[in-house]
């Protein structure tokens, strides 16, 4: 494993969702989250989104499975899928908001957790294993993709992202540059060829399709934007607070 990869990973976490310090819920496995500065975690909204009952909360599970509550949660001002939390944590590795952005046929990485089966036990409590997986590839298109209603500025990827690793990093390829944060993926189809049949007197169609997944990850601008207005934020709050 290249040094730069064994290095990024120490700022890289699952992030769960916990209740009386028990992980809570069918699928308490909610995406992947990052350190950017001291105490700061990036992720995606939908990773954090704020529907959380009394008891509940939103926790990174640490290497020793050791949980770190995520605190003073904050959404990105325009709407994106991006949300920024406080942690009682600072990173290990010296990682980078990179100041020259990537564009079409980059090389670039990620490092997440997609989702994992985790073991409940008789008690209602669970084993969660943390298995993390790098993907590599290129960007292949600088586009807007719609999410619900709003376009958001995105790099699509030539590889797919597997379901949990929402919230990675998206790393310029032999550094530890970062340059976006993975969200989804976009999907393109195409039919292959149709069979009709009958059944009880009723025509069916059967379509053989070839589709294709292309990972999709925010700009480098918003992950920018969120660190400063989740920053201004901050500062406001301690003003008020010392006044």
């Amino acid at each position: 494993m290249c040094a730069w990869i064994f290095e990024l990973e120490k700022n890289i976490f699952p992030i769960l969702r916990y209740k009386d310090g028990k992980l809570y819920g069918k699928n308490p496995f909610m995406g992947t989250g990052f350190l950017i500065h001291n105490n700061s975690l990036i992720t995606c909204m939908h990773c954090i989104p704020d529907e959380l009952k009394s008891g509940e909360k939103y926790v990174i599970l640490q290497k020793d499975n050791k949980p770190c509550n995520l605190e003073n949660i904050i959404y990105h001002p325009n709407g994106y899928d991006l949300a920024y939390a406080n942690v009682s944590l600072d990173p290990q590795a010296h990682a980078m908001i990179a100041q020259i952005d990537v564009g079409y046929g980059d090389s670039v990485y990620t490092i997440g957790y997609p989702l994992n089966d985790a073991e409940i036990l008789g008690d209602g409590s669970y084993i969660f294993e943390q298995r993390m997986r790098y993907l590599e590839g290129c960007i292949t298109r600088i586009s807007d993709y719609p999410r619900g209603r709003i376009l958001t500025p995105s790099f699509e990827l030539s590889f797919a992202i597997p379901i949990g690793a929402s919230g990675s990093p998206l790393v310029r390829r032999g550094t530890m540059e970062i340059v976006g944060v993975i969200y989804g993926d976009h999907r393109t189809g195409t039919v292959l060829d149709e069979i009709e049949e009958e059944s009880k007197n009723e025509k069916i169609v059967k379509k053989t399709s070839r589709i294709i997944s292309f990972g999709l990850a925010h700009r480098t601008d918003a992950l920018r934007e969120i660190l400063k207005f989740a920053l201004t934020q901050e500062n406001v709050i301690k003003y008020i607070k010392k006044h």
